[in-house]
């Protein structure tokens, strides 16, 4: 788990760099990691400037050390994306709340190293409830 506001300044995402690289330097190689963060390394909408300003850096750091994925809140939107040669940048679903135009509530389930499947709810499409229905997509990993 790494603290995307240790800093004190919730305006923006920023992580402690040389933190992240001693403790990873004093763990024993894990044939899983797995790294998790509040906000999203790369900006997804427009109006949104609380990105992780050193993520470059993070990114780097944590593909190099061999994490598969890394996991992300703040922005629900189901992205996904390959960082460096392994490792994964999957955004968090959200449901339960009313979604931006275009975006519908969602969740994924990640199955590491196999799979990543995403189930998106549609209010307004036909279902035989009459109450929408959820849509699921996968990809492999």
């Amino acid at each position: 788990l790494v603290n995307s506001v240790y800093h004190l300044d919730t305006t923006y995402g920023k992580v402690d760099i040389d933190v992240i690289r001693q403790v990873l330097a004093n763990k024993p190689q894990n044939p899983m990691r797995i790294a998790v963060v509040h906000h999203n390394p790369i900006p997804v909408v427009d109006s949104d400037r609380s990105t992780i300003v050193n993520a470059y850096g993070f990114l780097k750091l944590i593909s190099e050390a061999g994490c598969q994925v890394l996991l992300h809140g703040h922005q629900h939107l189901a992205t996904s994306l390959r960082v460096g040669t392994a490792t994964r940048l999957v955004g968090v679903g959200s449901v339960n709340f009313p979604p931006w135009i275009n975006t519908n509530n969602q969740f994924n389930i990640l199955e590491v190293g196999k799979r990543i499947a995403r189930f998106r709810f549609h209010a307004d499409s036909v279902s035989p409830s009459h109450m929408g229905n959820w849509d699921r997509y996968e990809e492999e990993w």
